[in-house]
């Protein structure tokens, strides 16, 4: 049974492409939802992510998160996208048994970042999946080659 992943994110993001392809490589399905950054305050941060019209806004208005870095105005996230993402500041991705991909780099920000995303959720418990690209075969900018 090939694995399914949904990414929630703002669009266009070059570290969402990176994980599709790295996906692909792995055999794992990907969904990709999101929008343009300017509209993600008019979405519902979860799993089951979703656009949300005004009167559903003031449905969720008990979820509303008022932005402090990246994205300014009010963000509607439910309890579960925040504990699954404690950070805020990554796209956002859900495995449908509960298991994380991380999707690292491999300069020296990047790994560190994954290693201590994977030290985190390895200490709570959580399932994890880390995959950094290789340097020579996957690697971007100029090359000798």
């Amino acid at each position: 049974m090939k694995e399914k992943i949904r990414i929630f994110s703002y669009l266009p993001n070059p570290r969402v492409w990176k994980s599709i392809i790295a996906a692909n490589y792995g055999g794992i399905e990907i969904e990709v939802i999101g929008d343009k950054p300017k509209n993600l305050t008019n979405w519902l941060w979860d799993y089951d992510a979703k656009l949300l019209t005004e009167s559903e806004k003031e449905t969720y208005k008990d979820l509303k998160k008022v932005g402090k870095r990246g994205f300014a105005g009010e963000l509607y996230k439910t309890g579960a996208f925040l504990e699954a993402h404690p950070f805020g500041t990554v796209p956002a991705a859900f495995g449908g048994e509960e298991k994380i991909g991380i999707f690292g780099d491999y300069d020296v920000d990047g790994a560190t970042s994954t290693a201590i995303l994977g030290n985190y959720f390895n200490a709570i418990g959580s399932k994890v999946s880390i995959y950094i690209p290789d340097r020579k075969t996957e690697g971007y900018g100029p090359t000798n080659n």
